[in-house]
């Protein structure tokens, strides 16, 4: 089954070689098992933008959804056989020492 990896970093954490070569080495761990099937990191939130339909006119606000202490800054899309399988790799994600890790199953069709 596929899993969404969603990585929120608290605010005010500063990524450092340290948590990159934790990142390098853990995807490459991860792809040689079969169980990273992509990832990416992502712009800050002030580069994004929220989207919305409001009585039939296309509302777009800068910036992330809501207020947070988290910010999302990257996802892994994991292939795990179970859903505990699943949490325990995002366990091993940096960022969920200091952050969260938002795993969901992806419906598939």
């Amino acid at each position: 089954m596929k899993y969404l990896a969603l990585i929120h970093r608290n605010a005010g954490i500063e990524p450092d070689g340290d948590l990159y070569q934790a990142y390098e080495s853990l995807a490459k761990d991860l792809a040689e098992k079969g169980t990273l099937l992509g990832g990416n990191p992502v712009q800050p939130a002030s580069k994004g933008v929220c989207v919305q339909v409001v009585d039939g006119q296309v509302v777009s606000t800068p910036g992330a959804f809501g207020d947070s202490p988290h910010s999302l800054v990257g996802y892994f899309l994991l292939e795990c056989e179970t859903d505990e399988e699943a949490q325990a790799t995002a366990a091993r994600i940096p960022d969920a020492a200091t952050g969260t890790i938002e795993v969901r199953p992806i419906l598939e069709h």
